[in-house]
């Protein structure tokens, strides 16, 4: 999941004995970056930013969506360890994912 387009991509995390088979569910169940569905994982994403949603409900309604997250803040609180040495605010978000 690309945060903070909540599209959906193939990784190296899928076994390349079922890449071609996620490729071609992603791409004719619009799952990737059909409108319809990246606008719902957006509004999820939106009320995870912006109204206050647990990452924790978030994780419920949109497990995906939330990895991405936690990804973020993982990598967002390494790159400000390894860059000053002081971890940022856990609910700090960065673009990319």
């Amino acid at each position: 999941m690309i945060l903070p387009s909540c599209q959906m991509v193939l990784t190296d995390r899928c076994p390349p004995e079922f890449r071609d088979r996620a490729q071609t569910m992603l791409k004719r169940l619009k799952l990737g970056d059909g409108e319809s569905v990246v606008g719902f994982r957006q509004e999820w994403y939106r009320m995870y930013r912006e109204e206050g949603l647990s990452l924790e409900d978030l994780a419920r309604k949109a497990p995906l969506i939330a990895r991405a997250v936690r990804k973020q803040r993982e990598q967002t609180v390494a790159e400000s360890v390894a860059s000053d040495g002081a971890p940022r605010s856990p609910r700090a978000e960065t673009s990319g994912a």
